[in-house]
């Protein structure tokens, strides 16, 4: 059955490309074709009624139900509705050649909003929807930790496609699958790659206050004290709801002669740090762990050229699936994708090998954990072998050169 996954993928990319139709029995199927995921969200009662309003003819036993949930409202929105939209194109294009099993794929979205709390409320919800099979995890680590007592309870399996928190990896989880390394693993070889291009003297970490980035924070911190000896590393926070001006942070770092700034914070204050410090005539190189969104080069520049490092989860040199897969991204929805969109794209197709190889909704967790051997047309692979993390997961460092970003380096989970 993997093989008629990997035609149903080969089909779609090499120009049968279905954009998303009103037709299609998934609640965010209009948010699709609209480009806005937000237009579809799902809370609660609501998820009943969205369900209801985008019935097709066929019954509830014909398809199959899951959730995906992220902040598709607030700051965080784009990649929230990144979320979505990854594994909307999935389903579209599982759906458009015929479903899984003779099954339907409908994909219902969640508003967690990036907030803890409001992730809790979702997972009840989530859990009190028999019909719901399996869950698209929350983009934020922080958010996943809280829900994940839910979800274990109810039984559902859930797959991680972007939390990089380095403490997941020890959490007893049976039901947990992550799709992207940990920092533990892709902040080092971040660091690694800068330190030998730059050869800095004075690292600085800057960090949003939030428990996702004060665990990336302390793997810098860690890190740089354990390889490279550094001692007395200056870190600054900020509260990424409110703080815009890094004006009081970028003077600490000046002042104590800080060359190398480590960012764990998503695009925006990245690129605002970036600019902000340029602005005062301080030009420190940058290693920001989610600059990978094409967003930063609107708001921050040139300013990003030849400072500014990230991570990524692909690369896209121009050629093969991985092109014709952007390019009906941009299609769609007028924007560059990134690997929060492949890695949930990827996760339906996961989700899609498993239940064509028998599995359930009450197996579909040792599936995931036992037989899942999966590479997608994408090129990324997926082996969990009864682990959380994915044993062939890999990370590429890019380097923003000339207002494009360039690969530097790729890491591997180590083995």
């Amino acid at each position: 059955m993997k093989k008629l996954i990997a035609c149903i993928l080969a089909l779609v990319l090499c120009g049968s490309l279905i954009a998303c139709s009103a037709s299609k029995s998934t609640t965010t199927s209009a948010a699709a074709s609209s480009g806005s995921a937000a237009a579809a969200v799902s809370t609660g009662s609501a998820a009943s009624a969205a369900a209801s309003s985008t019935a097709s003819s066929a019954s509830s036993g014909e398809k199959i139900r899951f959730a995906v949930v992220g902040p598709l409202t607030g700051d965080q929105s784009e990649q929230g509705n990144n979320e979505v939209r990854g594994a909307q194109m999935a389903v579209d294009e599982i759906n458009g050649a015929g479903g899984v099993n003779g099954k339907q794929l409908e994909l219902v979205a969640y508003d967690d909003q990036g907030t803890p709390n409001q992730a809790v409320t979702i997972a009840e919800k989530i859990a009190s929807d028999d019909t719901i099979e399996f869950v698209l995890a929350n983009l934020n680590s922080g958010c996943v930790v809280a829900a994940q007592p839910t979800y274990i309870n109810a039984g559902l399996a859930v797959l991680g496609g972007t939390n990089s928190m380095d403490e997941l990896s020890t959490e007893s989880w049976t039901n947990y699958f992550r799709l992207c390394l940990s920092d533990g693993v892709s902040c080092k070889v971040l660091m690694d790659v800068i330190k030998q291009d730059t050869d800095f003297k004075k690292p600085g970490i800057f960090y949003a206050n939030s428990a996702n980035d004060l665990s990336c924070a302390n793997v810098y911190k860690n890190y740089l004290e354990q390889k490279y000896g550094f001692t007395d590393i200056p870190m600054e926070t900020f509260n990424p709801d409110t703080d815009k001006d890094f004006s009081s942070q970028i003077e600490k770092f000046k002042a104590s002669g800080v060359d190398a700034i480590f960012i764990s914070a998503e695009y925006t204050p990245s690129g605002l740090l970036c600019m902000q410090c340029h602005e005062k005539g301080y030009y420190p190189v940058f290693g920001a762990a989610s600059a990978n969104n094409s967003a930063i080069f609107d708001l921050a520049g040139e300013n990003l050229n030849d400072c500014m490092y990230t991570l990524c989860g692909f690369f896209n040199d121009g050629t093969g699936a991985l092109q014709t897969f952007c390019d009906k991204y941009n299609k769609l929805y007028n924007l560059d994708a990134n690997d929060v969109v492949t890695r949930n794209y990827d996760a339906v197709y996961i989700a899609a090998d498993a239940y064509s190889n028998g599995a359930t909704k009450d197996t579909l967790a040792d599936y995931f954990s036992s037989k899942t051997d999966f590479t997608s047309e994408l090129g990324s692979e997926y082996v969990w072998d009864g682990h959380i993390d994915n044993q062939m997961g890999d990370v590429y460092i890019l380097k923003i050169v000339d207002g494009a970003y360039t690969q530097c380096a790729r890491g591997v989970y180590p083995k």
